[in-house]
């Protein structure tokens, strides 16, 4: 199901996801061995998407298990990458990924407990949509 994260950003959000949006402004959505978390952010006035692109890549990250990188046709820069973690002996797939577009960024984060889910995780990046019309 298209869900709208601002009057600008939506993206797929599964249907058995539970979804509230925290003090910090984040959409948080939860479902069974699935986290995801999603955070807008005005864009830096001085930084183009692909100088901002540019910029997190070359932020010390640790060696992802895949990444992934490409403008999309509604104008945006992407960059995702999957890292394989583990916090307090469980093991899950972190995916991490930005959306820029000129004036807004979006930033998720999307957790799987299960590697049978990491394509869902790169496609629920992928599903992000940015229309500046609103």
């Amino acid at each position: 199901m298209r869900h709208h994260v601002t009057a600008t950003w939506s993206l797929e959000l599964p249907d058995d996801g539970d979804g509230v949006v925290n003090d910090e402004g984040e959409l948080v959505v939860r479902s069974p061995g699935r986290l995801i978390v999603v955070s807008p952010w005005d864009a830096a006035p001085d930084l183009t998407p692909e100088e901002a692109l540019a910029q997190l890549r070359a932020d010390e990250h640790p060696a992802p298990v895949e990444e992934h990188a490409d403008e999309s046709a509604d104008g945006t820069a992407r960059w995702a990458f999957v890292l394989d973690e583990t916090d307090d002996d469980h093991r899950y797939l972190g995916l991490y990924g930005y959306v820029l577009a000129p004036t807004e960024w979006l930033q998720l984060a999307v957790l799987v407990d299960h590697e049978l889910d990491r394509a869902w995780a790169v496609d629920t990046w992928r599903s992000v949509r940015y229309d500046a019309a609103g």
